[in-house]
């Protein structure tokens, strides 16, 4: 009996070896109400294993030859002035690039009304965390009253003062969520639905209606004197509560108490980046909760009920209580000894995540149910770190089998597609017809793509900082050639085009400023790390008439070049020596991310950065910073004892900004001695030879030597 069967206490199905634990949460509460038999489950997952986790070695093996490929080609290259055409021929020659795929349009059908006709915010928790997922699960609505009052979105103040300036904010909130024909909801002095018509009574006696675009869509209590308005403007839902004797009602001239926005429509249920489960009671945690929030018994009742009305014409009027709930399973990197195939290796985790993931979301397509996902039968899984069409088509493959597995409609598990890796950028419109059928939805994230970015062309010499980086021409074009590419390819109305995360959670009147430039890019869904960011978020998405803007954009055609895409980060001319200040600032984000991720297992939340900015962190920010450190090493800009002694100056911050976390353990007098700094060390220093810059194979050892000493 191997080390991992002692540890895991595996037994034999098949030709398998399962984990008795997760053997057990599947035959004991997975699988109960959703008509699958235990027997035919396990033998056709070790069908799909035996065919699919040897084409995921494959496409790994595929990964590690193209960066072999690209880090020769660089290093006989390196020091000459850059030919970017001879550049753009190798990646072809070598298969890095793909020629353009024959003209398709996307046709994804069967996707729920959030994919198809809802802009707006998305948000994305981690699943293994109770009161995030709550919170994500629970953002589909949420009170700018309170998003406003509780951040700095509006200016400081007595409490007084901030209730009145957050009236005044709210007032200007509706005329954009809810334009009048004429005046302004400043004026306001009462509401009433009439005849199939929102009238609003102004100071001065006139009486207005709503503007074209907007309209009434429902109202509780007396039409006359309603206690709740609901208006639909883009797509979006917007309540007006009425109540003169509340809080803020009894301020307000029109007795309005709370305005409640749809906010965050759809949220990814994290089991990667933002979890930290590196065995196999980790992955049941995760696995469980993502059963719970399937079954609709997520803490129980605390889960958003539907909402209803009266329409304007008297029948009644719901509207979905939740956001509609992705899973961010693992990408093809990672594998679990929660399953060894045939041949004793371990099972990818992607696979096991598309069949268990799936699996529990049959009580959702099945009724099984108190409070419904998918209204339109699908399954919505977002698959992250892919590197290229081949592992797309791998994708598409996989749930397929997994449809197959349980018996579902062909495209059923809908796919959610990360544009993270440079490879998959490069080629996105050959991705994309992989999956023509069943994507729902496209994000980015510029932390991973520049970690990519960096490891892809390491060989080629020392790359700029993380400031400079944002004036790439890469980076630039980023954002728009992903959205020209979906647009031009017919992702709207069948698949949200999204794009990337609003990193600093405590800057709202910053996001106010500034978010909406990805609608004006084109982007019809967009993270957002919490549920009051996606509130204050969604009155962008009211100024913004996105589905005209996509119009817009793509009537334009594209706006970026391949070229730019292809124009390496390089620091020209290159620095003779790294500034400490800046080599101790990312020595800290490491640091810093590896005491929390080994010793507590916190995979993503806000932390101060080292200039004391409050920023959300997750692996991708650890791999951005271990891969610029690592390059930086390569090219003699750093060395190891600098490293070192870096580690050592931050290890004294670490300690004053994270001493008062519960069960926090001092880095000083001795550093060195820690798990977390030791793993902090070997990230950086290991860097160029992380596959792909991953930090998870490092991060996933440590973490397991913690536990083994940790009682």
């Amino acid at each position: 009996m191997s080390i991992a069967e002692v540890r895991t206490g595996q037994v034999r199905i098949g030709g398998l070896r399962v984990a008795r634990e997760l053997r057990d949460f599947v035959e004991r509460e997975a699988i109960p109400g959703t008509g699958v038999d235990p027997a035919e489950f396990w033998a056709g997952a070790e069908r799909l294993i035996g065919e699919l986790a040897p084409r995921t070695r494959e496409l790994l093996l595929r990964r590690t030859e193209l960066q072999d490929k690209l880090d020769a080609w660089h290093a006989e290259h390196r020091g000459a002035n850059f030919d970017a055409v001879a550049y753009r021929e190798y990646l072809t020659e070598i298969g890095y690039l793909v020629p353009p795929p024959r003209p398709f349009t996307v046709d994804t059908a069967h996707a729920d009304v959030e994919i198809t006709a809802i802009p707006g915010p998305q948000l994305l928790v981690p699943v293994a965390d109770t009161a995030f997922a709550l919170e994500g699960v629970d953002a589909r609505w949420g009170s700018p009253y309170h998003a406003l009052r509780d951040t700095d979105a509006v200016a400081p103040g007595d409490p007084g003062e901030r209730m009145l300036a957050v009236i005044e904010y709210a007032r200007g909130v509706l005329d954009t969520a809810a334009p009048l024909a004429s005046g302004s909801h400043a004026e306001a002095t009462g509401y009433e639905v009439a005849l199939g018509e929102l009238r609003v009574r102004l100071a001065g006696g006139t009486v207005t209606t709503l503007a074209a675009g907007a309209r009434p869509a429902g109202f509780r209590g007396d039409p006359r004197r309603p206690s709740a308005v609901l208006i639909e403007h883009h797509g979006l839902h917007v309540e007006l509560r009425i109540d003169p004797a509340g809080p803020f009602g009894r301020l307000d001239t029109a007795g309005i108490d709370d305005v409640i926005l749809e906010s965050g429509i759809t949220t990814i249920m994290d089991f990667e980046d933002c979890v930290a489960a590196v065995d196999v009671s980790d992955k049941v945690e995760v696995y469980r909760n993502w059963l719970h929030l399937m079954r609709g018994s997520f803490a129980a009742g605390a889960m958003a009920p539907d909402r209803h009305y009266t329409a304007p014409d008297g029948s009644r009027r719901t509207l979905h209580g939740r956001a509609l709930l992705f899973a961010r399973i693992v990408g093809p990197l990672m594998t679990t000894e929660a399953v060894l195939d045939a041949e004793g290796a371990e099972v990818p985790e992607i696979i096991l995540d598309a069949v268990i993931a799936t699996l529990a979301a049959l009580h959702d397509l099945r009724g099984n149910t108190a409070r419904a996902n998918s209204r339109a039968g699908a399954v919505y899984l977002a698959v992250p770190k892919q590197h290229g069409p081949a592992e797309f088509a791998f994708t598409d493959t996989l749930f397929a089998r997994v449809e197959q597995l349980f018996g579902l409609p062909e495209h059923t598990v809908k796919l959610g597609l990360l544009d993270e890796e440079r490879r998959t950028t490069v080629n996105l419109a050959a991705c994309l017809a992989e999956v023509r059928h069943r994507v729902v939805a496209t994000g980015n994230g510029l932390l991973d793509r520049g970690a990519d970015e960096i490891r892809t062309s390491t060989a080629a010499g020392p790359m700029v900082g993380r400031a400079a980086m944002r004036d790439q021409p890469w980076q630039r074009a980023y954002e728009q050639w992903h959205v020209d590419t979906c647009l031009a390819h017919g992702l709207p109305g069948r698949a949200l085009v999204g794009l990337g995360m609003w990193p600093t959670p405590g800057r709202m009147r910053e996001l106010l400023e500034s978010k909406i430039e990805q609608l004006h890019q084109g982007a019809a869904m967009t993270w957002v790390p919490t549920a009051v960011a996606a509130t204050l978020h969604a009155v962008h998405f009211h100024r913004v008439d996105v589905v005209a803007r996509q119009r817009e954009v793509a009537a334009a055609g594209p706006r970026r070049t391949l070229a730019e895409l292809l124009h390496l980060p390089l620091a020209d001319p290159p620095p003779a020596a790294v500034r400490p200040a800046e080599l101790d600032a990312y020595c800290y984000t490491v640091l810093t991310y590896a005491v929390r991720w080994i010793e507590r297992a916190v995979a993503s939340a806000p932390i101060p950065a080292y200039d004391g900015v409050v920023v959300l962190e997750d692996r991708a920010t650890l791999r951005l910073s271990t891969q610029l450190l690592a390059n930086w090493l390569c090219h003699n800009l750093i060395s190891e004892a600098d490293v070192h002694g870096s580690l050592r100056r931050v290890a004294g911050l670490v300690d004053a900004r994270l001493r008062d976390e519960p069960g926090y353990r001092p880095l000083l007098p001795r550093p060195e001695n820690a798990l977390a700094w030791q793993a902090a060390y070997e990230l950086i220093v290991g860097g160029a030879d992380a596959p792909n810059g991953y930090t998870e194979p490092v991060l996933y050892r440590w973490r397991r030597e913690y536990k083994a000493r940790t009682p």
